[in-house]
C-alpha cells in the first residue's frame, strides 16, 4: 500500500497535468498565430524568404514536418544562400530522422555563416542523437575556444558533457550560459 509520502507525490503529479495541458494548448495556439501571421505576409509579399522561414518554423512547432520542409525548400529556392533556411530545413529533416541530410544542411549553413550558433548547436544535437557524442563535443569545444558569447553554444555543450558523465564540466558550461542569459537557469 502506498505511504502518505507516495500519495502526496502523486497529488503533485495530478495537479501538474492540467497545467501541462494548458501550456501545450497555449504553445499550439501561439504556433498557429505565428503561422497565420507568416501566411498573411506571404500573400502580401510572395517572394519573402523570411516569411517562408517563419512559416516553416511555425509548421515545425505544430508537428507538421512535411509542410515545414516544403516551406524551407521554397525559402531556399528564393535564396539558396540563406543559412537560416538551411538550419530550419536541417531541423525538420532531423525530426523526420533523416540525419545525414540534416547534417549536410547544418554544415552548409555553417559554411555560409560560421557564427550561426543555431546551425552549430543543431549539428551538435544531431551528432549526439545518432551516437556521435564525442564528435558533437569536439565541435562545441572548438566553438567555445574563441570568445563565444552565445549562451546556446555553452548550454548545448553542457548537455553533451552531462550525457557523457562529466558533471562538473557540465555545470561550468551551464554556468557560462546562465551568466550570458539568466533565463537559461530554467533549462538545466
Amino acid at each position: 500500500s502506498p505511504t502518505m509520502e507516495d500519495e502526496l507525490d502523486l497529488s503533485k503529479v495530478q495537479m501538474r497535468m492540467p497545467l501541462f495541458r494548458q501550456l501545450c494548448r497555449g504553445y499550439i495556439e501561439a504556433a498557429g498565430e505565428m503561422l497565420n501571421r507568416h501566411e498573411r505576409a506571404l500573400i502580401a509579399a510572395p517572394q519573402s524568404v523570411n516569411a517562408e522561414i517563419g512559416k516553416g518554423t511555425a509548421l515545425q512547432l505544430m508537428q507538421r514536418p512535411d509542410a515545414a520542409l516544403s516551406a524551407f525548400e521554397r525559402a531556399l529556392r528564393l535564396n539558396a544562400q540563406s543559412a537560416r533556411a538551411l538550419t530550419g530545413k536541417g531541423n525538420t529533416l532531423r525530426l523526420l530522422k533523416r540525419y545525414d541530410e540534416a547534417l549536410a544542411c547544418f554544415e552548409n549553413a555553417s559554411a555560409l555563416d560560421p557564427d550561426d550558433a543555431d546551425a552549430l548547436c543543431s549539428r551538435a544535437q544531431t551528432l549526439k542523437q545518432i551516437g556521435r557524442t564525442e564528435e558533437a563535443l569536439t565541435l562545441l569545444d572548438a566553438a567555445v575556444v574563441a570568445p563565444n558569447h552565445n549562451p546556446h553554444v555553452h548550454h548545448n555543450r553542457g548537455l553533451i558533457l552531462q550525457s557523457l558523465g562529466f558533471f562538473e564540466d557540465a555545470v561550468r558550461a551551464h554556468g557560462v550560459a546562465t551568466a550570458l542569459k539568466p533565463d537559461f537557469a530554467d533549462l538545466w
